[in-house]
């Protein structure tokens, strides 16, 4: 978890400088809600998991067809809960639009007291997150969003059988992100 405080503490001072810049784009804040579906999967098997996702991004729009931002979040799935730091890419044909293309990838640590099975530990890894966005105007300075994105969440798992034995195993997510939220 060390390093994920190191890589927090870099993000915030990155984010604190883009926002103290004199620019015609303001640094702005967006908060995610969302539900997955799909499950994981081993070498040779698919379990069904369904999940629940909170993120937090601050978002730097570079052009007005053309943001990016910086988040951190929970997944949670049955047994497992992952804490991904990424980088959010988000662009759209031309600014009038509602629709925009959105990518997220970063990197996803395992939460420390995750396991499923007894003597199961997670490992986290990369994840990569492709699909669409759409931006409602609420108000002058505020946004709905809505979101739908296929996922894949790079994992391994560690394994002590009861012989004592230890089998590492990749152990990836794989689904379908819904996601609802509020910018500002």
């Amino acid at each position: 978890m060390e390093r994920l405080r190191v890589v927090l503490s870099v993000m915030a001072l990155w984010m604190s400088l883009l926002g103290n810049s004199q620019s015609e784009y303001p640094l702005g804040f967006q908060a995610e809600v969302g539900y997955l579906v799909g499950g994981q999967v081993t070498s040779n098997t698919f379990a069904y998991q369904s999940g629940l996702s909170a993120r937090a991004i601050m978002v730097k729009p570079v052009r007005p067809t053309f943001s990016l931002g910086l988040g951190v979040g929970l997944d949670t799935y049955d047994y497992i809960n992952f804490v991904p730091v990424f980088l959010k890419i988000e662009a759209r044909r031309n600014s009038d639009k509602t629709g925009a293309i959105v990518a997220y990838v970063g990197y996803s640590f395992a939460d420390e007291e995750s396991g499923g099975v007894i003597n199961q530990e997670f490992q986290g890894g990369g994840f990569l997150e492709v699909g669409r966005s759409w931006i409602y105007s609420i108000t002058e300075d505020s946004n709905f969003l809505f979101g739908l994105t296929v996922k894949h969440q790079f994992a391994t798992s560690e394994i002590k059988n009861l012989v004592g034995q230890e089998l590492e195993e990749k152990t990836d997510f794989e689904g379908i992100h819904f996601r609802i939220g509020l910018s500002f």
